[in-house]
C-alpha cells in the first residue's frame, strides 16, 4: 500500500494574503466608496442628503484610523516577565 503524501495549501484568508488592497491609498479609496453607496441607501434620492450624511461618516472613519494609531491597544503578549 503506497501512501501519497500532499501538502495542504490553504485557501487565502484576507485581501492581504490575495495582494488586493495593500496599499494605504488603495484602502481609503474602497472605504469611501463604501461609505458613499452606503449613504446613497440610507438616504432619500437627494445627492445633498447624501453627502450630508457622508461627510461626517468620513471623518468618524479618518477620526478612528487616528486614534487607533495615537493609543495603540498593548499586547498582553509584550513584557511578560516585567508584570510576573
Amino acid at each position: 500500500m503506497e501512501q501519497t503524501i500532499t501538502t495542504y495549501t490553504p485557501p487565502p484568508r484576507s485581501f492581504a494574503l490575495m495582494r488586493v488592497l495593500t496599499s494605504r491609498w488603495a484602502q481609503i479609496a474602497m472605504a469611501i466608496l463604501i461609505i458613499a453607496i452606503l449613504s446613497m441607501l440610507l438616504t432619500p434620492a437627494d445627492p445633498m442628503s447624501m453627502l450630508l450624511m457622508m461627510f461626517p461618516l468620513l471623518f468618524l472613519y479618518e477620526l478612528g484610523l487616528k486614534l487607533c494609531e495615537w493609543l495603540p491597544n498593548p499586547s498582553p503578549f509584550d513584557d511578560d516577565a516585567e508584570t510576573a
